[in-house]
């Protein structure tokens, strides 16, 4: 748990609620993790772009989820964008079917949905047994979903290319993980040649979403230690690192969170950088073609 005035820091690789982004609790939180709230511009403007009006919303009842949409729900009022339904579930065999005819019978085809992996599949094979895609119907994922997620089908009824079929055309949406053009990380590796290090390693496979984050969190830790007593150094008040306990972190606080707030580096998930506690990155819009994005 974490609580105001937390004196110790704490970086994460994957976090993205927006409640951890109340910067008056938690100044001493960052996350290299693009928060969802931070990609509700890019979700907008692709609903405005196709000059789509009027949108439903439905997602799993889970904690980061039913804040993002609490995000989307007042991101989208505010321009304009009418939201005709917007509604949350538990059970997904359960609720989901009369849902989902709930958005056909207001006749709906713009959807926003956020669900965890194997809530995802479940969805979309309840999506498919009701004729809810296709040409017809534009769905938008929201939350972190690994690649190719919609080909394990064990936990469903339905069967790979039936699920296939269903989320055929669906818009991802969510931070560009690498460096575009084959530019270099502050490690001199470019993100391909941080993927094939992590496979030669015997990294697990499918390689995670966080990969890339993971690695580079711990650079954003290794250059904020290096830059903070740099500036010590310089000032004569440098501290012994291997010293330092929690009983005089208050003393060295407010340097650390300066000099975090202002990090700027390449690295191999993307260019890192921090407005307030959330990560700034590259938004990527990706569209479900086939067996690929």
């Amino acid at each position: 748990m974490m609580c105001n005035g937390l004196l110790h820091f704490q970086v994460s690789y994957a976090e993205t609620s927006p409640a951890l982004r109340e910067r008056e609790k938690y100044r001493t939180f960052f996350s290299l993790a693009i928060g969802d709230s931070a990609l509700n511009p890019a979700r907008r403007m692709l609903v405005k772009y196709f000059k789509w009006n009027k949108v439903a919303a439905l997602y799993e009842d889970h904690e980061t989820l039913s804040l993002a949409f609490n995000d989307i729900n007042k991101d989208f009022s505010a321009h304009d964008i009418i939201i005709k339904s917007s509604t949350s579930f538990k059970d997904v065999k359960v609720e989901v079917p009369g849902k989902l005819k709930e958005m056909m019978d207001l006749d709906v085809r713009i959807l926003l949905a956020g669900f965890r992996e194997s809530t995802a599949r479940q969805v979309f094979c309840q999506a498919y047994r009701l004729g809810m895609y296709g040409p017809r119907y534009v769905w938008i994922l929201v939350g972190l979903l690994k690649s190719y997620w919609w080909t394990e089908v064990l936990d469903t009824a339905c069967t790979v290319q039936e699920i296939g079929t269903a989320v055929e055309g669906a818009f991802i949406i969510f931070s560009l993980n690498g460096l575009l053009d084959g530019g270099k990380s502050v490690a001199n590796l470019t993100s391909s040649e941080f993927r094939d290090a992590y496979i030669n390693a015997n990294g697990s496979l499918p390689l995670s979403i966080f990969a890339a984050s993971t690695y580079d969190t711990i650079w954003t830790m290794a250059l904020t230690l290096r830059q903070a007593t740099s500036e010590w150094s310089e000032n004569g008040t440098a501290p012994l690192l291997h010293q330092l306990s929690y009983d005089v972190m208050a003393d060295v606080k407010e340097t650390f969170i300066t000099t975090m707030e202002n990090l700027e580096f390449p690295g191999v998930s993307g260019p890192v950088s921090f407005k307030g506690s959330g990560r700034e990155g590259i938004t990527a819009v990706y569209q479900i073609q086939g067996t690929s994005f």
